[in-house]
């Protein structure tokens, strides 16, 4: 893709330079990485701001737009992919685009003399959660939470949590096969997630990613690994169990939480359309529901 560039290891230092406020973990540069040779990102650098160019599951490319600062132009940016998109027959599908941003998108289209269509699909909107209700759990409305936690911690007396290590590495990709070894690999909807968690550990930062590990005594029960995706915001990126228990993936998120206490908030990313994923991630009772919006601009 002539004047973007495929999006490399090496890039970290382009994101971490810019003041991304927004709460998703989808356009964090460890996750674009790791799930790059999925969805084959492309870069392009505009010194205040990124583009980033990505093939989605329907074959379709989108642009995402990353700036520095939440008042900087995007229309000479929004003109630029757009010329592109004429040059290689790409339709110009801007994605992730947070409500907050909406009206930039908005008035680039007018100066551009484009007309925008916008849209979200409430199956990709993350569950945003306050860390300190979500570690509480106080109130009636998170019964059914402490049940669950309260079943894990008595029918598994032995159950401990660790900080991740690197010699816990093997424990963690155990876990993933005992993982798979329950489920289809269509169950995988983009791609393998064992093989995308191998690319993400290759840029595993102790000071940037949370991550740990559930025992029971020394057999690995379960792991999480979280990220800093700004300032206020922990997103949880990755959570396998190797058996089906009863409280458990609350057990060890609760954990994880408490290490990042000072974090305002915690995201559980997407339900994708799954009934039962759904239904958990609502009884934990989100904050807020974050709707990534979709702004394609009609020529």
């Amino acid at each position: 893709m002539s004047r973007f560039r495929p999006l490399t290891k090496e890039d970290g230092g382009l994101f971490s330079r810019l003041r991304i406020s927004h709460k998703f973990a989808d356009t964090a540069f460890p996750v674009l990485y790791a799930w790059g040779h999925r969805f084959d990102y492309f870069i392009k650098d505009y010194g205040n701001a990124l583009a980033i160019s990505g093939t989605g599951i329907n074959d379709e490319i989108g642009f995402y737009i990353l700036t520095q600062l939440p008042d900087v132009s995007i229309t000479d940016i929004v003109g630029d992919i757009i010329s592109y998109c004429a040059e290689t027959g790409a339709e110009p599908v801007f994605e992730y685009v947070p409500e907050s941003e909406l009206e930039r998108y908005k008035k680039a289209a007018l100066e551009l003399g484009l007309t925008p269509t916008i849209s979200y699909c409430d199956d990709f909107s993350d569950y945003l959660y306050r860390t300190e209700d979500f570690i509480s759990l106080s109130g009636g409305r998170f019964k059914t939470k402490r049940g669950g936690y309260n079943y894990i911690t008595t029918h598994c007396p032995a159950l401990r949590f660790e900080r991740y290590r690197e010699s816990m590495y093997g424990d963690c990709l155990y876990i993933f096969d005992k993982w798979c070894g329950e489920h289809s690999c269509t169950d995988c909807r983009y791609g393998c997630e064992k093989q995308i968690f191998k690319r993400y550990m290759e840029l595993y930062d102790a000071d940037r990613c949370i991550m740990g590990l559930a025992y029971d005594g020394d057999e690995p029960l379960s792991f999480i690994a979280c990220e800093y995706i700004n300032s206020d915001t922990v997103s949880c990126l990755f959570q396998k169990n190797a058996k089906r228990l009863r409280g458990l993936t609350y057990w060890l998120n609760r954990q994880t939480a408490m290490l990042h206490h000072d974090a305002e908030y915690l995201n559980l990313g997407e339900d994708i359309g799954l009934p039962g994923l759904r239904t958990d991630k609502s009884l934990l009772r989100p904050c807020a529901m974050l709707r990534k919006y979709t702004v394609r601009m009609v020529v």
